[in-house]
């Protein structure tokens, strides 16, 4: 009898201790859920800010990391103590556990380090088309860890942050101006002259293509191997009509070849910047 009224007082102690500490509990739940969809939209609200004011879109999303990242730890924090927790205790033992940690976490911790050294070295920026690690892309985002590009067929890459830093970048939109060299096969010397000045005359008819002196269009013998006599076309263009301009030459030149009864044995393009994409791509 004396077990059971012993037990019965027990478990009354524990559910009254409990409803004190519900309160608690319901505080820390509503800190955690309301902190972390403030965070969240507080966020947002940073990006909204940096767009209106011109801020290099390249480190919204990294910025945007950063901050919800923070402010969630404050909400965490927040929450245990709400709880009762000793945050300060807390606080020493996760930092004696973070060093600990850090020699597992040392390829996380590389990548977060590459980010920002991305972000400072501004080697690319957002909409810039780059070559990495035997990829390329437009770039899309740069986050926390890693670097996001799209590619010309539409896939996602998602490339290591240590990975880009340690790498060679190729920056194909860096500049105003491209170089585009194509070769062209002709198959006997008479051809020669009348050649150059097809090319030379598509060369300069086609918008984009710079005229000025220094970067005018050359039409030059460069070689000859066993499918004839190698004329190359080398062309100095407008960053955004590269593409447009490729394209155009291979067909207009290729037609007043043909047209003119000339003999192709075949035809090369050397491009000096990126493998062609579609029109329409992101430059």
């Amino acid at each position: 009898m004396l077990a059971i009224e012993f037990n019965f007082i027990s478990l009354e102690n524990l559910w009254n201790k409990f409803m004190d500490f519900l309160p608690h509990i319901v505080a820390a739940v509503l800190i955690f859920a309301i902190g972390f969809w403030l965070s969240a939209l507080i966020g947002k609200f940073v990006v909204k800010w940096m767009a209106r004011h011109n801020i290099d879109a390249t480190i919204h999303a990294f910025v945007r990391s950063v901050i919800v990242l923070i402010l969630r730890f404050v909400v965490i924090l927040s929450a245990l103590a709400t709880l009762g927790v000793n945050v300060n205790s807390f606080i020493a033992a996760l930092a004696a556990a973070g060093a600990t940690a850090g020699i597992g976490l040392k390829d996380s911790i590389a990548q977060f380090a590459s980010g920002i050294q991305i972000l400072f070295n501004k080697p690319f920026k957002k909409g810039d088309y780059i070559a990495v690690d035997q990829v390329e892309g437009t770039v899309e985002e740069i986050r926390l860890m890693q670097t996001m590009l799209r590619t010309s067929d539409n896939k996602l890459i998602i490339l290591p942050n240590s990975t880009v830093t340690d790498d060679a970048i190729i920056n194909y939109t860096a500049q105003e101006s491209r170089r585009l060299d194509i070769d062209y096969r002709i198959d006997s010397i008479e051809q020669l002259d009348r050649a150059k000045e097809i090319i030379l005359e598509h060369a300069r008819s086609i918008p984009g293509v710079i005229l000025k002196e220094g970067k005018a269009p050359l039409a030059a013998v460069t070689g000859q191997d066993n499918q004839g006599i190698i004329v190359t076309a080398q062309l100095w263009c407008e960053i955004d009509r590269y593409w447009d301009i490729l394209y155009t030459m291979q067909e207009q030149v290729r037609r007043s070849f043909w047209e003119q009864g000339f003999s192709m044995p075949g035809a090369r393009i050397e491009v000096q910047t990126a493998s062609p994409k579609p029109q329409g791509e992101q430059k």
